[in-house]
């Protein structure tokens, strides 16, 4: 105030009243860029005051400041952490009035300690505003970790399908797992998943840590105060001197924080003060522009405040927008992993029912094998039966003795039939038999009384004078005959038919190898086998001559019986498959 304000060229355009300051501070504003390059000497001729002067006014100034926001500092950090709350009253402007009269203090200095106090309210408006949206922002992390809690809980659950999954693929897969020296599709889509919950896991330890973080700072904030004075300690009394504890370390490292910040401003305050030293070679500002520099740079560091804030916010979005995308994952993950365990058990199932539609059909298979086997082999068995039947003969044509227990007992399952005497004997398949009466005592005595358990008879033949022949299944065989006869069956040669003649020593054996012996036969007999040289078959011999002998070609030949016999066997001719001959003429025919 009270300065001669000059006219300048380059202020022109320019309203300049006399008596003020604010007039050069707008003209310094629009004209930022050639204030900036004005000389100290084009400063001087403006104002009226030297650089030497300005320097040292804005040295005081610098001082002063730098006394008030030290002054700031200590009522913010009792705003802070002491909870006391900075009031404006009538009584601290009547100090402040009181220390202006008793320093000497000008009305501007008022002013601008009025200025101060405004702007420590500002701050206190703005510290205010902070815890408020530190609150917010706590109550918004606390429903972040519960959200992360129970997202933590579906990892759990689905770290533990997992495992239950490898288990089971390993007890399919059973070999060749610890082999391998790459990993299938499967396996890296896992591998990524699980990769993708670790960081997840990473990013919920930091938030919980924040948390915690925050929690000790609203303690702090909050006041806690007055443990030191309880003389006994309970639980929670010893929970609340922990607590007390951590708030005091906080409040030292804050301390710290501030005391760095405040040789940082006062490293500021040095460097505007060297810089203030050169102002008679450049450009300077007045004492108005340097504060008016001072609130754009606090609006400055405001601003990127502010922006920081808006940039963490924007990521904790972004975290929560990543944290739905993954448990959206996960969710699709699971619900993958539920359709191929499906797809995997539908396949088991249906390779199972497969395999047993498979194995049933192979079973069935083989049971219709083996019956199509049994009946094909008792076909077989039929036809060889029915063949064996055709050889010995079907039909009967008999002049015997009891012809009508003959008729009873005969039937085609008939192996062997003998005569001898006045008696009948036949042998069947399975090893049965029957005969008429008249049959050989002693023999009748070894077939009756013989234990079931033992094998049957399979051959049998009957003469007169109470001759027999008999062989059962297991090879024994057993005989009444003369000695020669006795001397030959004695060698052991397997045996074929044997027939019994006229007389006590006459006999004919045909053996199984294509040999015979025999002794006091026909003389019809003995001329047939001179004039053929063929294997027998068979031979019977009668008690009055009679004969029958059949070759291996088919070819047979019978004689010696009576005319009636004879014409009866005659009408038959090649049908004639054996004749055996009794007592009185008797004879029995089989033929096809």
């Amino acid at each position: 105030e009270g300065m001669e304000i000059k006219k300048n060229p380059d202020l022109e355009g320019a309203e300049i009243k006399k008596g003020t300051v604010r007039g050069l501070l707008n003209v310094f504003k629009s004209k930022k860029s050639k204030r900036r390059q004005s000389t100290a000497t084009g400063l001087t001729g403006l104002t009226g005051i030297s650089a030497t002067e300005l320097c040292i006014q804005e040295a005081n100034e610098a001082k002063d400041a730098e006394v008030e926001e030290e002054r700031v500092d200590d009522r913010e950090r009792l705003l802070r952490f002491g909870g006391f709350k900075l009031k404006r009253n009538n009584s601290g402007l009547s100090n402040i009035s009181g220390l202006t009269e008793k320093t000497g203090i000008t009305t501007a200095e008022e002013l601008r300690q009025k200025r101060i106090m405004d702007q420590i309210e500002i701050e206190e408006k703005r510290v205010q505003e902070t815890l408020r949206a530190e609150l917010a922002k706590h109550e918004e992390r606390a429903i972040v970790s519960e959200r992360l809690g129970k997202i933590r809980e579906v990892e759990n659950i689905e770290i533990r399908r997992q495992s239950a999954i490898s288990c089971i693929s390993g007890l399919t897969n059973k070999t060749g797992l610890t082999e391998r020296t790459s990993f299938t599709a499967e396996e890296l889509r896992q591998q990524r998943i699980q990769d993708d919950i670790d960081a997840e896991e990473r990013l919920i330890q930091e938030a919980i840590q924040a948390e915690e973080e925050e929690e000790r700072m609203r303690r702090r904030k909050s006041g806690i105060s007055g443990i030191t004075e309880v003389s006994s300690f309970t639980t929670e009394e010893l929970r609340q001197q922990r607590i007390q504890d951590e708030i005091d370390s906080e409040e030292r490292r804050v301390q710290e924080a501030i005391r760095a910040e405040e040789e940082e401003e006062r490293a500021i305050v040095r460097r505007r003060q060297s810089a203030l030293s050169g102002l008679t070679e450049r450009s300077s500002f007045t004492t108005e522009e340097l504060r008016q520099q001072r609130i754009q740079d606090d609006i400055d560091a405001e601003e990127r405040r502010v922006q920081e804030a808006i940039r963490a916010e924007e990521e904790e979005e972004q975290l929560m927008v990543r944290r739905q995308s993954l448990g959206m994952a996960s969710s699709r993950i699971r619900e993958e992993k539920e359709a191929e365990k499906w797809r995997i058990q539908e396949e088991m199932a249906s390779s199972r029912a497969r395999e047993e539609k498979e194995a049933d059909s192979w079973h069935m298979q083989e049971e219709m094998q083996a019956e199509e086997d049994k009946r094909l082999e008792y076909l077989e068995q039929e036809e060889l039966m029915r063949e064996e039947r055709n050889f010995r003969g079907r039909y009967l044509e008999f002049w015997l003795d009891h012809s009508n227990r003959v008729s009873q007992i005969y039937n085609e399952r008939s192996t062997c039939i003998a005569c001898g005497g006045k008696a009948t004997i036949m042998l069947y398949e399975g090893g049965g038999w029957n005969a008429t009466n008249g049959l050989n005592k002693q023999l009748y005595s070894k077939l009756a009384g013989r234990n079931q358990a033992l094998p049957g008879p399979s051959y049998i033949a009957l003469g007169s004078q109470n001759r027999y022949y008999v062989k059962f299944e297991d090879g024994r065989c057993q005989w009444v005959g003369c000695d020669a006869l006795s001397q030959e069956l004695r060698k052991h040669r397997p045996l074929k038919t044997i027939a019994f003649g006229e007389t006590w020593n006459s006999y004919f054996i045909v053996y199984e190898d294509g040999g015979y012996s025999y002794k006091g036969i026909p003389y019809h007999v003995n001329d047939i086998i001179q004039k053929n040289q063929c294997e027998i078959e068979c031979v019977s011999l009668g008690p009055k001559g009679e004969y029958f002998m059949k070759m291996k070609n088919g070819r047979v030949w019978w004689g010696g019986m009576s005319y009636n016999a004879m014409n009866k066997v005659n009408r038959l001719k090649d049908r004639v498959k054996f004749i055996d001959f009794g007592e009185n003429e008797t004879f029995v025919c089989r033929y096809t």
